[in-house]
């Protein structure tokens, strides 16, 4: 058997606390069943995951269309594995610092929730006249991302041709270049950390892909229908986004960013953009389709008055999201600590 799946996900363990009794798994799924009287199962499952197990899976991970791992490979991944007594132990340690990060991403998660049935609540009837413009209530229209930008040069754009952005461009400090990891897929928050940099001169070259905190980002490739918005407090006055980003800089006389983004996670628009998707090699959409992208659009105070929710709900949101963090940390630490006999 083999298991696939995207890179960061191939190879990742789960216990299985119950099943049905008559339960199969299929071919993309690697059982292990641990002999009890040698490893306690949730020491197992941590392990798996960890610091010393996870590093082998990688490396015997094959990559071509998609990543994959094999049976025979698994079999032989070492497992360090103390007395039962400490292994219970150190998995009781994990197990509570583990379900402290979950808490976190439940709290968000949560969140989340809240504003899109508040967006649906709100704006629903509208949003289901995305390709009939003749049934949208009274007071709204349907415009094209193009007609939505803001006036001025390089107010709708992609990121940087090939070859004019690189990994040899990248520096340890200067301007940040958002990629697809600063823009979370669960809460469509812009991740304002962990970038990588260029030089002051090469964004001065590439001005026409530049962002600006007020600016809505879009990823082109991979993960489509990722959209987050670079909120007036970022860390940084400018951003330089990636050859996988598109940006939008908003007329908001007309459009609420923070409408806007909400939009782009609504069922209805993802369908749509789902029908415009250009399949050849690697999914992806293009600068065309995004500027032709229709987007319904209320009266300008309705959308506001949803901004001023979810901003308030984001506050509450973006908190979750730092203890969040320091969740990751603390249980990343631990486990370290744990695997080097330390705990």
């Amino acid at each position: 058997n083999r298991t696939s799946l995207k890179r960061e996900g191939v190879g990742k363990a789960v216990l299985i606390e119950e099943l049905p009794e008559s339960t199969y798994f299929d071919c993309s799924i690697i059982r292990i069943r641990p002999a009890i009287s040698k490893v306690h199962p949730r020491f197992l499952l941590h392990a798996l995951n960890g610091p010393i197990v996870r590093p082998q899976i990688m490396a015997i991970a094959k990559t071509a269309t998609i990543t994959t791992i094999a049976q025979p490979e698994v079999r032989d991944l070492c497992v360090p594995l103390p007395p039962l007594d400490e292994q219970r132990r150190i998995a009781a340690i994990l197990d509570k610092a583990d379900a402290i990060r979950r808490k976190r991403q439940e709290a968000i998660q949560l969140t989340e929730e809240l504003l899109r049935s508040t967006f649906l609540e709100m704006f629903g009837n509208g949003l289901s006249c995305i390709e009939k413009p003749h049934q949208l209530p009274c007071g709204w229209t349907l415009r094209t991302i193009d007609e939505l930008k803001a006036e001025g040069k390089y107010t709708c754009v992609g990121g940087p041709f090939g070859s004019n952005l690189t990994r040899t461009d990248y520096v340890d400090k200067g301007v940040p270049v958002i990629r697809g990891s600063n823009i979370s897929t669960d809460t469509a928050i812009f991740i304002d950390e962990d970038f990588v940099y260029v030089t002051e001169e090469k964004a001065n070259n590439l001005l026409q892909n530049l962002a600006y905190p007020g600016d809505v980002i879009f990823t082109q490739r991979g993960t489509l229908g990722q959209v987050a918005l670079i909120p007036p407090t970022a860390r940084h006055c400018r951003y330089l986004i990636s050859q996988s980003q598109m940006k939008l800089t908003p007329f908001e006389e007309i459009i609420d960013p923070n409408y806007l983004v909400q939009y782009f996670r609504s069922q209805h628009a993802l369908q749509f953009l789902n029908s415009r998707v250009l399949a050849t090699g690697v999914p992806h959409i293009n600068l065309g389709v995004l500027k032709a992208f229709p987007v319904v659009v209320p009266p300008i105070l309705l959308q506001r008055k949803f901004a001023e929710f979810k901003q308030r709900r984001q506050i509450l949101q973006r908190g979750a999201a730092l203890h969040e963090v320091e969740s990751d940390h603390l249980f990343s630490s631990l486990i370290q600590h744990a695997f080097r006999g330390e705990l």
